[in-house]
């Protein structure tokens, strides 16, 4: 069990506990550590910083400029390879399809970030309005694709693959197995959702052999060329 630790006013006693059972004495040190980096941040990016959000394994507050824009500051264990990930991703973005970096400083495990509002989660639309939800999620992960640098900091597909595979203690084949299922499985419910048999979708496939321009209307084959 953790030590009693002082902390920022707000702090939920369960966010203690989840820190020091993921990172024990390491997360222990940090929140003892959290005051002063709040201090740091106030001081050094000019903002006042309210209560906090609900929080899970970061620290994530209400932050405000002095002229009255809005912010969030979120912050983490220094040196957390996820973070810097997180950072890297949000430059990488600039904005588009996810909130604006103000500013980072990962040595610090700090980083503002634009306050988005009303800043409703996507999941609470889906029960209901799951079809709006759903185009609302496909549009932002349009706006958030971007070429990757040749040296970058992110995890491939075939790393995750690798994480599933050690974390659930199954073959990496049965993993990517079971993606593809689900991806068949996905576009069934697309085509019932629809009501739209097969033919119409098998009618609309490019016969082996031939090039996307022979025949007319899209095509899955088509479209994943494409890409």
């Amino acid at each position: 069990m953790p030590q009693q630790t002082e902390t920022p006013d707000g702090t939920p006693d369960g966010f203690v506990q989840t820190i020091w059972d993921v990172f024990g004495d390491e997360g222990m040190s940090w929140l003892r550590r959290l005051p002063a980096i709040i201090d740091e941040c106030v001081r050094d990016w000019g903002i006042q910083v309210g209560p906090p959000f609900g929080l899970t394994y970061n620290y994530v507050a209400s932050a405000r400029y002095a002229d009255g824009n809005q912010a969030v500051l979120k912050l983490g264990l220094p040196g957390d390879e996820a973070l810097r990930r997180e950072v890297a991703a949000l430059r990488l973005a600039g904005g588009r399809g996810t909130a604006y970096l103000l500013e980072a400083d990962v040595d610090r495990g700090a980083m503002l970030l634009e306050r988005l509002v009303p800043g409703r989660p996507l999941r609470d639309l889906v029960a209901d309005d799951d079809e709006t939800a759903t185009a609302t999620a496909a549009q932002v992960m349009r706006q958030l694709w971007r070429p990757v640098p040749a040296r970058h900091p992110f995890p491939t597909v075939a790393d995750w693959v690798e994480v599933f595979a050690a974390v659930l203690n199954l073959e990496r084949e049965r993993i990517v197995t079971w993606g593809f299922v689900q991806a068949v499985l996905a576009a069934i419910w697309r085509i019932e959702v629809r009501d739209k048999g097969w033919e119409h979708w098998v009618g609309r496939a490019p016969a082996r052999g031939h090039r996307d321009d022979d025949h007319q209307g899209p095509s899955a084959a088509g479209h994943m060329r494409r890409r």
